[in-house]
Protein backbone atom coordinates (compact mmCIF):
# COMPACT_ATOMS: atom_id res chain seq x y z
CA UNK A 1 0.00 0.00 0.00
CA UNK A 2 0.87 3.75 -0.30
CA UNK A 3 2.51 5.16 2.71
CA UNK A 4 0.20 5.30 5.82
CA UNK A 5 -0.55 9.03 7.34
CA UNK A 6 -0.40 8.64 10.86
CA UNK A 7 -2.39 11.20 12.85
CA UNK A 8 -0.24 11.35 16.36
CA UNK A 9 -2.01 12.97 19.42
CA UNK A 10 -0.07 14.03 22.88
CA UNK A 11 -1.51 14.76 26.16
CA UNK A 12 0.17 18.51 25.29
CA UNK A 13 2.58 18.51 28.31
CA UNK A 14 6.36 17.93 27.78
CA UNK A 15 6.54 14.02 29.87
CA UNK A 16 3.97 13.44 27.14
CA UNK A 17 5.11 15.16 24.01
CA UNK A 18 8.52 13.48 24.19
CA UNK A 19 8.21 9.61 24.02
CA UNK A 20 5.38 10.05 21.21
CA UNK A 21 7.52 12.34 19.04
CA UNK A 22 10.14 9.42 19.63
CA UNK A 23 7.34 7.25 18.10
CA UNK A 24 7.15 9.16 15.74
CA UNK A 25 10.77 9.49 14.74
CA UNK A 26 10.82 5.71 14.54
CA UNK A 27 7.69 5.48 12.28
CA UNK A 28 8.67 8.01 10.26
CA UNK A 29 12.30 5.67 9.42
CA UNK A 30 9.99 2.90 8.37
CA UNK A 31 7.89 4.90 5.93
CA UNK A 32 4.98 6.56 7.72
CA UNK A 33 3.81 9.97 7.35
CA UNK A 34 3.26 11.32 10.40
CA UNK A 35 1.10 14.40 11.30
CA UNK A 36 2.06 15.58 14.90
CA UNK A 37 -0.63 17.50 16.64
CA UNK A 38 0.06 20.19 19.43
CA UNK A 39 -0.98 23.14 21.14
CA UNK A 40 -0.04 26.33 19.39
CA UNK A 41 2.49 27.16 22.40
CA UNK A 42 4.26 24.09 22.23
CA UNK A 43 4.25 23.74 18.44
CA UNK A 44 6.28 27.41 18.31
CA UNK A 45 8.70 25.84 20.61
CA UNK A 46 9.25 22.76 18.97
CA UNK A 47 9.31 24.09 15.37
CA UNK A 48 11.97 26.69 16.89
CA UNK A 49 13.82 23.70 17.74
CA UNK A 50 13.44 21.93 14.73
CA UNK A 51 14.41 24.78 12.67
CA UNK A 52 18.25 24.63 14.17
CA UNK A 53 19.19 21.81 11.92
CA UNK A 54 21.31 19.47 14.75
CA UNK A 55 17.68 18.09 15.88
CA UNK A 56 17.23 16.00 12.98
CA UNK A 57 13.13 15.66 12.75
CA UNK A 58 12.82 13.39 10.15
CA UNK A 59 11.07 14.85 6.86
CA UNK A 60 8.28 12.41 6.99
CA UNK A 61 7.01 14.36 10.51
CA UNK A 62 4.43 17.68 9.83
CA UNK A 63 3.92 19.50 13.00
CA UNK A 64 0.51 21.00 13.22
CA UNK A 65 -1.49 22.55 15.65
CA UNK A 66 -4.82 23.56 17.06
CA UNK A 67 -5.55 27.32 17.68
CA UNK A 68 -6.26 28.34 21.33
CA UNK A 69 -4.36 29.53 24.55
CA UNK A 70 -4.41 27.38 27.34
CA UNK A 71 -5.89 28.74 30.80
CA UNK A 72 -3.37 26.28 33.23
CA UNK A 73 -1.40 23.49 33.33
CA UNK A 74 -4.52 21.75 34.59
CA UNK A 75 -6.72 22.84 31.65
CA UNK A 76 -4.27 22.56 28.82
CA UNK A 77 -5.84 19.02 27.23
CA UNK A 78 -8.59 21.11 27.22
CA UNK A 79 -7.58 23.35 24.32
CA UNK A 80 -8.06 20.27 21.60
CA UNK A 81 -11.31 20.29 21.32
CA UNK A 82 -13.03 17.47 18.84
CA UNK A 83 -14.31 20.86 16.93
CA UNK A 84 -11.37 22.26 16.22
CA UNK A 85 -9.72 18.37 15.64
CA UNK A 86 -11.87 17.84 12.91
CA UNK A 87 -11.26 21.19 11.14
CA UNK A 88 -7.69 20.02 11.24
CA UNK A 89 -8.25 17.21 9.88
CA UNK A 90 -10.37 18.65 6.99
CA UNK A 91 -7.18 20.96 6.55
CA UNK A 92 -4.87 18.21 6.46
CA UNK A 93 -7.42 16.30 4.10
CA UNK A 94 -8.00 19.23 1.52
CA UNK A 95 -4.40 19.75 1.26
CA UNK A 96 -4.27 23.23 1.62
CA UNK A 97 -2.27 23.61 4.78
CA UNK A 98 0.69 22.38 2.47
CA UNK A 99 2.84 24.54 1.90
CA UNK A 100 6.35 23.23 0.84
CA UNK A 101 6.02 19.66 1.72
CA UNK A 102 4.92 16.37 -0.08
CA UNK A 103 1.37 15.94 0.48
CA UNK A 104 0.74 12.94 2.90
CA UNK A 105 -2.66 12.06 1.55
CA UNK A 106 -5.43 11.04 3.39
CA UNK A 107 -5.28 10.32 7.24
CA UNK A 108 -5.19 6.39 7.63
CA UNK A 109 -5.07 6.17 11.12
CA UNK A 110 -4.74 7.75 14.78
CA UNK A 111 -2.05 7.26 17.58
CA UNK A 112 -3.68 8.59 20.73
CA UNK A 113 -2.11 9.33 24.03
CA UNK A 114 -4.36 7.49 26.84
CA UNK A 115 -5.40 10.87 28.13
CA UNK A 116 -6.70 12.05 25.06
CA UNK A 117 -8.56 9.03 24.63
CA UNK A 118 -11.92 10.65 23.36
CA UNK A 119 -10.24 11.45 19.82
CA UNK A 120 -10.47 7.55 19.14
CA UNK A 121 -13.95 7.95 18.71
CA UNK A 122 -13.26 10.19 15.88
CA UNK A 123 -11.19 7.66 14.62
CA UNK A 124 -13.87 4.91 14.30
CA UNK A 125 -16.03 6.91 12.67
CA UNK A 126 -13.84 7.90 10.09
CA UNK A 127 -13.38 4.36 9.47
CA UNK A 128 -9.40 4.79 10.09
CA UNK A 129 -6.80 2.16 12.27
CA UNK A 130 -7.16 3.59 15.82
CA UNK A 131 -4.39 3.19 18.68
CA UNK A 132 -3.64 4.25 22.27
CA UNK A 133 -0.38 5.32 23.57
CA UNK A 134 0.46 5.23 27.59
CA UNK A 135 3.20 7.27 28.57
CA UNK A 136 3.16 5.95 31.85
CA UNK A 137 4.22 2.56 33.46
CA UNK A 138 2.22 -0.85 32.98
CA UNK A 139 0.87 -0.43 37.05
CA UNK A 140 -0.91 2.74 36.33
CA UNK A 141 -2.53 1.54 33.52
CA UNK A 142 -3.80 -1.37 35.17
CA UNK A 143 -5.06 0.71 38.29
CA UNK A 144 -7.00 3.16 35.88
CA UNK A 145 -8.42 0.42 33.76
CA UNK A 146 -9.50 -1.42 36.88
CA UNK A 147 -11.31 1.89 38.46
CA UNK A 148 -14.86 0.37 38.00
CA UNK A 149 -13.20 -2.63 39.54
CA UNK A 150 -11.55 -1.20 42.53
CA UNK A 151 -14.62 0.92 43.17
CA UNK A 152 -16.54 -2.53 43.07
CA UNK A 153 -13.91 -4.48 44.93
CA UNK A 154 -14.40 -1.31 47.80
CA UNK A 155 -10.91 -0.19 47.42
CA UNK A 156 -11.98 3.19 46.61
CA UNK A 157 -15.15 5.09 46.59
CA UNK A 158 -17.12 6.31 43.89
CA UNK A 159 -15.10 9.77 43.82
CA UNK A 160 -11.40 7.88 44.15
CA UNK A 161 -10.78 8.51 47.91
CA UNK A 162 -9.38 5.79 49.30
CA UNK A 163 -11.06 3.33 51.82
CA UNK A 164 -8.65 0.69 52.57
CA UNK A 165 -4.92 1.93 52.89
CA UNK A 166 -2.90 -1.06 51.04
CA UNK A 167 -3.46 -2.95 48.06
CA UNK A 168 -1.80 -6.02 46.80
CA UNK A 169 -2.63 -6.60 42.74
CA UNK A 170 0.03 -9.75 42.35
CA UNK A 171 2.00 -11.92 44.77
CA UNK A 172 5.32 -10.73 42.26
CA UNK A 173 4.44 -6.90 43.59
CA UNK A 174 4.72 -5.45 46.98
CA UNK A 175 1.63 -4.09 48.47
CA UNK A 176 1.02 -0.54 47.13
CA UNK A 177 -0.48 2.59 49.38
CA UNK A 178 -3.96 3.65 48.05
CA UNK A 179 -3.65 7.22 48.31
CA UNK A 180 -0.57 6.64 46.03
CA UNK A 181 -2.92 6.44 43.24
CA UNK A 182 -2.48 8.90 39.91
CA UNK A 183 -5.41 10.79 40.93
CA UNK A 184 -4.96 11.24 44.66
CA UNK A 185 -1.75 12.81 44.00
CA UNK A 186 -2.80 16.06 42.91
CA UNK A 187 -3.15 19.40 45.19
CA UNK A 188 -6.95 19.96 45.65
CA UNK A 189 -10.24 17.65 45.74
CA UNK A 190 -11.40 19.28 42.77
CA UNK A 191 -8.35 18.40 40.33
CA UNK A 192 -8.16 15.03 41.73
CA UNK A 193 -11.59 14.51 41.27
CA UNK A 194 -11.33 16.32 37.28
CA UNK A 195 -8.57 13.56 37.17
CA UNK A 196 -10.15 10.73 38.71
CA UNK A 197 -13.22 11.32 36.33
CA UNK A 198 -10.59 12.35 32.93
CA UNK A 199 -9.28 8.87 33.82
CA UNK A 200 -12.48 7.21 34.60
CA UNK A 201 -13.90 7.66 30.96
CA UNK A 202 -10.91 7.81 29.31
CA UNK A 203 -10.40 4.27 29.82
CA UNK A 204 -13.91 3.13 28.56
CA UNK A 205 -12.99 4.67 25.32
CA UNK A 206 -9.38 3.57 25.23
CA UNK A 207 -11.22 0.02 25.33
CA UNK A 208 -12.10 1.23 21.27
CA UNK A 209 -8.46 1.05 20.40
CA UNK A 210 -7.49 -1.82 18.18
CA UNK A 211 -4.10 -1.80 19.62
CA UNK A 212 -2.82 -0.10 23.08
CA UNK A 213 0.92 0.29 22.94
CA UNK A 214 3.11 1.69 26.41
CA UNK A 215 6.05 3.32 27.30
CA UNK A 216 7.90 0.10 29.13
CA UNK A 217 9.15 -3.01 29.07
CA UNK A 218 9.24 -6.61 29.92
CA UNK A 219 12.29 -6.16 32.08
CA UNK A 220 11.18 -3.67 34.33
CA UNK A 221 7.60 -4.42 34.73
CA UNK A 222 7.44 -8.28 34.00
CA UNK A 223 4.45 -8.22 37.20
CA UNK A 224 2.67 -5.50 35.96
CA UNK A 225 2.27 -6.26 31.73
CA UNK A 226 1.18 -9.58 32.92
CA UNK A 227 -2.07 -7.64 34.45
CA UNK A 228 -2.68 -5.51 31.22
CA UNK A 229 -2.56 -8.60 28.82
CA UNK A 230 -3.98 -5.82 26.06
CA UNK A 231 -1.35 -3.70 26.26
CA UNK A 232 1.87 -4.29 23.96
CA UNK A 233 5.27 -2.80 25.88
CA UNK A 234 7.78 -0.91 22.93
CA UNK A 235 9.74 1.02 25.24
CA UNK A 236 11.87 2.30 26.86
CA UNK A 237 11.42 4.86 24.14
CA UNK A 238 14.36 7.13 24.32
CA UNK A 239 16.74 8.99 21.59
CA UNK A 240 19.96 9.10 23.53
CA UNK A 241 20.98 11.79 20.82
CA UNK A 242 18.17 12.59 18.92
CA UNK A 243 15.69 15.07 20.55
CA UNK A 244 17.27 16.04 23.89
CA UNK A 245 17.28 19.67 22.49
CA UNK A 246 13.17 19.63 21.58
CA UNK A 247 11.86 21.50 23.71
CA UNK A 248 14.63 24.02 24.57
CA UNK A 249 17.74 24.91 22.41
CA UNK A 250 20.43 25.62 24.91
CA UNK A 251 23.85 24.34 24.09
CA UNK A 252 25.36 21.63 26.25
CA UNK A 253 27.94 23.92 29.20
CA UNK A 254 26.73 21.04 31.65
CA UNK A 255 28.33 18.01 29.06
CA UNK A 256 31.56 20.51 29.13
CA UNK A 257 31.67 20.62 32.97
CA UNK A 258 30.99 17.03 33.52
CA UNK A 259 33.96 16.09 31.41
CA UNK A 260 36.22 17.71 34.14
CA UNK A 261 34.77 15.57 37.26
CA UNK A 262 36.13 12.33 37.86
CA UNK A 263 33.92 9.57 36.88
CA UNK A 264 30.96 8.36 39.22
CA UNK A 265 31.58 11.71 41.45
CA UNK A 266 28.64 13.70 40.66
CA UNK A 267 25.32 14.11 42.00
CA UNK A 268 22.47 15.32 39.28
CA UNK A 269 19.76 16.75 40.21
CA UNK A 270 16.91 17.83 37.89
CA UNK A 271 12.78 17.41 38.55
CA UNK A 272 11.25 17.95 35.37
CA UNK A 273 8.62 20.50 33.87
CA UNK A 274 6.18 20.39 36.35
CA UNK A 275 7.76 20.16 40.77
CA UNK A 276 7.65 23.21 42.96
CA UNK A 277 9.36 24.05 45.76
CA UNK A 278 8.69 26.28 49.01
CA UNK A 279 10.81 28.43 49.65
CA UNK A 280 12.06 26.93 52.52
CA UNK A 281 12.29 23.35 50.60
CA UNK A 282 14.61 24.94 48.19
CA UNK A 283 17.10 26.44 50.80
CA UNK A 284 17.04 22.97 52.25
CA UNK A 285 18.09 21.39 48.86
CA UNK A 286 20.66 23.43 48.05
CA UNK A 287 22.20 23.22 51.86
CA UNK A 288 21.96 19.07 51.51
CA UNK A 289 23.46 19.15 48.35
CA UNK A 290 26.46 21.72 49.57
CA UNK A 291 26.73 19.59 52.50
CA UNK A 292 27.47 16.11 50.56
CA UNK A 293 31.10 18.27 49.41
CA UNK A 294 30.24 16.21 46.16
CA UNK A 295 30.03 18.00 42.45
CA UNK A 296 26.89 18.54 41.37
CA UNK A 297 24.95 19.19 38.24
CA UNK A 298 21.53 20.93 39.45
CA UNK A 299 18.90 22.01 36.80
CA UNK A 300 16.46 24.78 37.89
CA UNK A 301 13.55 25.43 35.76
CA UNK A 302 12.73 28.76 36.34
CA UNK A 303 9.16 29.71 37.95
CA UNK A 304 10.18 26.15 40.18
CA UNK A 305 10.37 28.03 43.43
CA UNK A 306 7.07 29.04 44.53
CA UNK A 307 6.58 33.16 44.21
CA UNK A 308 9.37 33.81 44.71
CA UNK A 309 12.70 34.85 42.70
CA UNK A 310 15.61 32.38 43.48
CA UNK A 311 17.38 33.80 46.30
CA UNK A 312 20.22 30.69 47.55
CA UNK A 313 21.19 30.59 50.87
CA UNK A 314 23.30 33.15 51.92
CA UNK A 315 27.24 32.60 50.66
CA UNK A 316 25.95 29.45 48.74
CA UNK A 317 27.07 29.86 45.72
CA UNK A 318 30.35 31.39 46.62
CA UNK A 319 30.89 28.66 49.03
CA UNK A 320 29.95 25.67 46.39
CA UNK A 321 32.21 27.77 43.87
CA UNK A 322 32.81 25.52 40.69
CA UNK A 323 31.94 22.50 42.76
CA UNK A 324 28.18 23.07 42.30
CA UNK A 325 27.19 23.67 38.29
CA UNK A 326 23.70 25.30 38.12
CA UNK A 327 21.97 25.23 34.55
CA UNK A 328 18.09 26.39 33.67
CA UNK A 329 17.99 23.16 31.13
CA UNK A 330 20.62 20.20 30.92
CA UNK A 331 20.45 18.17 27.77
CA UNK A 332 19.09 14.54 30.55
CA UNK A 333 20.08 11.55 28.51
CA UNK A 334 23.19 12.88 27.08
CA UNK A 335 23.77 13.36 31.19
CA UNK A 336 22.75 9.98 32.54
CA UNK A 337 24.80 8.52 30.24
CA UNK A 338 27.46 10.59 30.94
CA UNK A 339 30.65 8.33 32.99
CA UNK A 340 30.72 11.49 35.89
CA UNK A 341 27.27 10.81 37.21
CA UNK A 342 26.95 8.91 40.56
CA UNK A 343 23.20 8.90 40.34
CA UNK A 344 19.97 10.89 39.87
CA UNK A 345 18.14 13.14 42.27
CA UNK A 346 14.67 13.29 40.67
CA UNK A 347 10.68 13.71 40.74
CA UNK A 348 10.54 10.30 39.59
CA UNK A 349 8.63 11.00 36.62
CA UNK A 350 8.57 7.66 34.18
CA UNK A 351 10.71 9.48 31.18
CA UNK A 352 12.94 10.16 33.75
CA UNK A 353 12.85 6.92 35.85
CA UNK A 354 13.55 4.79 32.67
CA UNK A 355 16.14 7.18 31.05
CA UNK A 356 17.67 6.32 34.47
CA UNK A 357 17.43 2.83 34.17
CA UNK A 358 18.41 2.81 30.36
CA UNK A 359 21.67 4.09 31.66
CA UNK A 360 22.23 2.27 34.92
CA UNK A 361 22.10 5.07 37.50
CA UNK A 362 20.96 4.93 40.73
CA UNK A 363 18.05 7.47 42.42
CA UNK A 364 17.15 9.58 45.03
CA UNK A 365 13.42 9.91 44.72
CA UNK A 366 11.88 12.85 45.98
CA UNK A 367 7.89 12.48 44.11
CA UNK A 368 5.76 15.32 43.64
CA UNK A 369 2.74 14.38 41.90
CA UNK A 370 0.26 11.66 39.42
CA UNK A 371 2.14 8.57 39.11
CA UNK A 372 5.31 9.24 40.64
CA UNK A 373 5.27 8.28 43.65
CA UNK A 374 4.15 4.53 42.27
CA UNK A 375 6.97 4.96 40.39
CA UNK A 376 9.00 5.96 43.58
CA UNK A 377 7.73 2.30 45.10
CA UNK A 378 8.68 0.66 42.01
CA UNK A 379 12.79 2.24 41.90
CA UNK A 380 12.95 1.63 45.96
CA UNK A 381 11.09 -1.42 46.38
CA UNK A 382 10.96 -3.67 43.15
CA UNK A 383 13.91 -3.06 41.53
CA UNK A 384 16.06 -1.78 44.50
CA UNK A 385 18.06 0.98 42.49
CA UNK A 386 17.06 3.90 44.73
CA UNK A 387 16.18 5.84 48.03
CA UNK A 388 13.30 7.91 49.27
CA UNK A 389 12.89 10.21 52.54
CA UNK A 390 11.12 9.72 55.33
CA UNK A 391 8.09 12.53 54.65
CA UNK A 392 4.85 13.23 55.83
CA UNK A 393 2.90 15.20 53.20
CA UNK A 394 3.54 18.67 53.96
CA UNK A 395 6.71 18.12 55.89
CA UNK A 396 9.85 19.67 54.48
CA UNK A 397 12.40 17.02 53.73
CA UNK A 398 15.59 18.49 56.23
CA UNK A 399 19.23 19.38 54.75
CA UNK A 400 20.61 16.70 56.77
CA UNK A 401 18.09 13.76 55.83
CA UNK A 402 19.10 14.80 51.80
CA UNK A 403 23.23 14.80 52.53
CA UNK A 404 22.11 11.46 54.34
CA UNK A 405 20.07 9.70 51.75
CA UNK A 406 22.75 10.87 49.20
CA UNK A 407 25.95 9.63 51.06
CA UNK A 408 24.12 6.13 52.03
CA UNK A 409 23.47 5.46 47.84
CA UNK A 410 26.69 6.46 46.77
CA UNK A 411 28.79 4.78 48.99
CA UNK A 412 26.46 1.35 49.01
CA UNK A 413 28.25 -0.62 45.88
CA UNK A 414 24.77 -2.63 45.52
CA UNK A 415 22.33 -0.02 44.19
CA UNK A 416 24.82 0.64 40.86
CA UNK A 417 25.54 -3.23 40.43
CA UNK A 418 21.60 -3.74 40.58
CA UNK A 419 20.76 -0.75 38.27
CA UNK A 420 23.67 -1.98 35.87
CA UNK A 421 21.71 -4.96 35.84
CA UNK A 422 18.39 -3.48 35.05
CA UNK A 423 20.08 -1.85 32.20
CA UNK A 424 21.68 -4.73 30.81
CA UNK A 425 18.10 -6.17 30.63
CA UNK A 426 16.05 -3.40 29.32
CA UNK A 427 18.75 -2.26 26.56
CA UNK A 428 18.44 -6.22 25.33
CA UNK A 429 14.61 -5.88 25.25
CA UNK A 430 14.84 -3.07 22.67
CA UNK A 431 17.55 -4.50 20.60
CA UNK A 432 16.81 -6.77 17.64
CA UNK A 433 14.85 -9.79 19.25
CA UNK A 434 14.05 -8.27 22.72
CA UNK A 435 10.71 -8.30 23.38
CA UNK A 436 10.04 -3.92 23.09
CA UNK A 437 11.65 -4.70 19.63
CA UNK A 438 9.66 -7.38 18.04
CA UNK A 439 6.16 -5.47 19.50
CA UNK A 440 7.17 -2.21 17.88
CA UNK A 441 7.77 -3.78 14.91
CA UNK A 442 4.20 -6.22 14.79
CA UNK A 443 2.18 -2.94 15.70
CA UNK A 444 4.31 -0.69 12.20
CA UNK A 445 3.81 -4.02 10.67
CA UNK A 446 -0.23 -3.51 11.41
CA UNK A 447 -0.40 0.01 10.85
CA UNK A 448 1.28 -0.28 7.28
CA UNK A 449 -0.94 -3.26 6.08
Amino acid sequence: MENPHILVLPFPVQGHIMPLMELSQTLATHGCNITFVNIETNHRLIAAAVSDDDVGLNPRIRLAFVPGKEESFMKIGEVITRSKLEDLIRQIENGDDDDDHHHHGPITGFVVDDAMGWALALGLEMGIKTAVFTPYPALTLFIISNIQKLIDDGIIDEEGNPLKETVEFSPTLPAFNVKDFIWRRFETAAVQKSIFNLFKDGMETAKLAQWTIINTSRSIEPAALSLVPQARAIGPLISTNRLGSLMHAELDASLKWLDQQPPNSVIYASFGSTTIFSHDQFHHLAIGLELTNMPFLWVIRPGSVNGSELDYPEGFLDRVGSRGKVVRWAPQEKVLGHPSVACFFTHCGWNSTIEAVSNGVPLVCWPYFGEQFMNQSYICNVWRVGLGFERKDEEIVSKEEIKEKIETLVSDKSFKDRALELKESTLASVKENGSSNKNLLDFIEWVRN
